[in-house]
This record gives structure tokens, C-alpha cells and sequence, in this order.
């Protein structure tokens, strides 16, 4: 299930993090149009992914991921393809629209969800290492990308990501996912009953609350509900804002396109370090501490692009690689060791349904219009690390929703 996860972040996300940054100024000078306009008409789609997740959580809740990312995952490619036939705004605005609602589809929650029936003593590192598929999406097709485009023009490169896709990630979702691991007679973490003698762990033994015993009008009175939102729009605003510009931003400062192309690559490779390792971390450091201590380096890294020469640009890019990919992979946790409920996937996606709506749909357009106005990204950066002081502030205020029936346990 890690694999299968891996693969399906690796295209899926790897394309919408890191790949469409490399289109972004290449799609700018064809077409002429403002960086914040483009920027705009590229982040409305977030509206559509945002308030699908608590849709797509509850459906994998009930029915398990397979069905579900096999169709978004051919759809995704569909779209993907439509890509080449962009000639107005609107256009942009339909099939980005159509390809972030798709893309969640097959990343993202299902995986993620997916991961945590299959793990549980091992969570933390499983799933560091199928978020890892994300920056070793980037770190592969974003120099893929950046070739392609000066040989055969963005719009025929498009179609072939489009295809790949399809070739990558349909057979191996066919193939290998699976809802849980009781359905092949298997216990999370690859026990098995027959031979390591475990029993099933019960509701109790695993510390979970029952779906039922938090309702969504006592999950929408919880305090730690509301600063997870926010935490999460704090990490995510530099997420989608930098990354949408940031091969722009290495351009701008004179770096030639191919080694743009290359640093937006190594981005995604330090990222895949920073989810695997932390991860690691987590499953033996309580998450709350590693997830303010990566934001620390965050806000370094940001600081590093504001100083602008070559040398502190190449350490923000394995700094900041490091730390953006690690908080992709953490940030999941941080929701699971606060909210330890059999409902999980219905939490998570009201969560990043806030999160995606405000950060996903502002961060990118804001950093654009910036530039567009001030011929300089230093604001959008200096608000960045503002949003990250703020965030890992309020982490440290947060305290796990314990359940209800062990402390009424602990009371007899």
C-alpha cells in the first residue's frame, strides 16, 4: 500500500507541486498575461479539490480507495491533456478547475487514509515514505518538464504528461491497492493472526473514538479543530505560493531555465528526505515538536531566498526542500495524534477543505499580484514567515481530543 501511495503522489502531486511551476512562466510569455492573473486562474480550482475532501474522506471511510483512484486517475490524465488547447483565461480557469478535482481523487486522502489502516505502530515512517512519492515527482518531472518544453513547445508537453499518468499509476492502483488489511487476512503494520499470535486490536486497545461519539456539530465546538485549520493555512500558504513561482523566482535572478529546472527538481528531492526522516522522528518524538521545529527551518530557508544570491539560493533549496515536504508529511499526523477517531478520513477532510480554500486559492494569486505590482517577491515572502511564526505558535497550544470512554475508564 506504501508503493502503490508513493507511486500515485509521484504523478499526481509531483505534476500540481512542482511541474506546473516549470509551465507557469513558459504559459506567461506564450500567452502574455500577468503573473498574478495566470496565477489566479491557476489556484480557482482549489475551491473544487477544498470542498470535495470531506466528500472524498467520507467515501473512503465507507468504501475504501480503489474505485475512487482508478477513475479520478483517468480523468486526471483526460485534463491534463486539455491542457495544450488553452487560449483564454476562462480556459484556465475550466481546466484547472477540472484537474485539481480530479487529482485529489487519487492522492492526497485516499492515500493518506489508506496508509494509516495499514500502519499503526509504524504510521509515522509509512507514511513519510508514500508522501515521499511527491518529491520524488518533483525531483524527476520537473527537469523532464523543463526539457520538454524548449523541444516540443508546453502545449504537446502537456499531452505527454497526460499520458503518463495514465501509464504509471492506472496498472499500479489495479494492481496493488487495497482497502485494508483485514481483507487479505493480515493485521496493520504486516501482522498476521496465524503467525505473530495478535489479536485484532479492539476500539479500546488502539485509543480510537467511535465515529458516533463525535458528531460534527461537537467536532465544529472543539478548539484544537479550529487551530488545525488555521496551522494548516499557515504551512500551506508557502507551499502553493512558493512553489507555484519559485522556478519564476530562480529565473528572475538571472539562473538559465534548464538549471532553474533542475534546483525546482532538487526541491522535490530534499523534500522526499524531509518526509521520510521525519517521519521517522514522529513515530518516537511527539509530533507537535518536530512540526514546529520543521517550520523553524522553514522560515530559515525563506529568509536564505530573501538574501538572493546564488550561494544562499542553493541552500534554500535543500532547506526549504527539507522542510515544506517534511510538513506535507507530518501535517497528516498532526491531525491523527489530535483527533484519534475511526472517522478519521471525514476529519481530515474538513480540515484541509478550510485550509485548501483560504491558502490554496490566495497564496499563488497574492504572490503574483505582488510581483506584478512591486516588481519583487520579497512581500509574498515576508508574509510567508509571518503566517509560519503565528502557525507554530498556536501547534504548541494544541492538546490531543482524548477519549471519551477511557477517561471514564480511568475514573472506575
Amino acid at each position: 500500500m506504501v508503493g502503490a501511495g508513493f507511486i500515485a503522489l509521484f504523478m499526481g502531486m509531483g505534476i500540481v507541486a512542482y511541474v506546473r511551476s516549470v509551465f507557469f512562466k513558459a504559459m506567461v510569455t506564450d500567452l502574455g498575461w500577468p503573473r498574478g492573473s495566470l496565477a489566479l486562474a491557476m489556484s480557482i480550482g482549489t475551491i473544487f479539490s477544498a470542498t470535495a475532501q470531506p466528500f472524498i474522506g467520507s467515501w473512503v471511510d465507507r468504501h475504501g480507495p480503489k474505485r475512487l483512484m482508478l477513475v479520478s486517475a483517468f480523468l486526471n490524465g483526460v485534463v491534463l491533456m486539455l491542457f495544450s488547447l488553452i487560449r483564454e483565461l476562462w480556459n484556465v480557469f475550466l481546466i484547472v478547475s477540472l484537474s485539481s478535482l480530479t487529482v485529489v481523487g487519487f492522492t492526497g486522502l485516499p492515500v493518506q487514509i489508506m496508509v494509516s489502516k495499514w500502519f499503526v505502530k509504524k504510521r509515522g515512517r509509512a507514511m513519510g515514505i508514500a508522501l515521499a512519492g511527491i518529491g520524488l515527482g518533483g525531483f524527476v518531472l520537473s527537469p523532464v518538464a523543463s526539457f520538454l518544453i524548449p523541444v516540443i513547445g508546453w502545449r504537446y508537453a502537456w499531452i505527454v504528461f497526460g499520458l503518463l499518468v495514465w501509464l504509471i499509476v492506472l496498472p499500479v492502483v489495479l494492481a496493488f491497492v487495497k482497502r485494508r488489511p483485514e481483507d487479505i487476512g493480515l493485521l496493520p503494520d504486516g501482522y498476521s493472526p496465524a503467525v505473530d499470535n495478535i489479536e485484532k486490536p479492539s476500539v479500546s486497545k488502539i485509543g480510537v473514538i467511535p465515529l458516533q461519539q463525535k458528531g460534527l456539530r461537537e467536532l465544529l465546538r472543539l478548539l484544537p479543530f479550529w487551530i488545525l485549520i488555521i496551522v494548516n493555512i499557515t504551512v500551506l500558504f508557502p507551499e502553493v505560493g512558493i512553489l507555484m513561482h519559485v522556478f519564476a523566482l530562480f529565473t528572475d535572478q538571472g539562473i538559465i531555465e534548464t538549471a532553474a529546472g533542475t534546483m525546482v527538481g532538487l526541491i522535490g528531492l530534499f523534500s522526499l528526505v524531509g518526509k521520510i526522516i521525519l517521519g521517522y522522528l514522529c513515530d518516537h518524538i511527539p509530533v507537535r515538536y518536530v512540526f514546529v521545529g520543521t517550520m523553524a527551518v522553514e522560515i530559515i530557508a525563506i529568509f536564505l531566498l530573501l538574501n538572493g544570491s546564488l550561494w544562499a539560493i542553493w541552500l534554500f533549496v535543500i532547506l526549504f526542500g527539507f522542510s515544506m515536504g517534511g510538513l506535507v508529511g507530518i501535517r497528516p499526523l498532526l491531525i491523527m495524534s489530535t483527533f484519534k477517531t475511526e472517522g478519521i478520513g471525514r476529519v481530515m477532510g474538513l480540515i484541509m477543505m478550510c485550509s485548501f480554500i483560504t491558502a490554496g486559492l490566495a497564496a499563488s494569486p497574492v504572490m503574483g499580484y505582488i510581483y506584478d505590482t512591486l516588481a519583487s517577491y520579497h512581500l509574498g515572502l515576508f508574509i510567508c514567515i509571518g503566517g509560519l511564526v503565528l502557525g507554530a505558535g498556536l501547534v504548541l497550544l494544541i492538546k490531543p481530543v482524548l477519549n471519551t470512554t477511557q477517561k471514564s475508564d480511568s475514573k472506575n
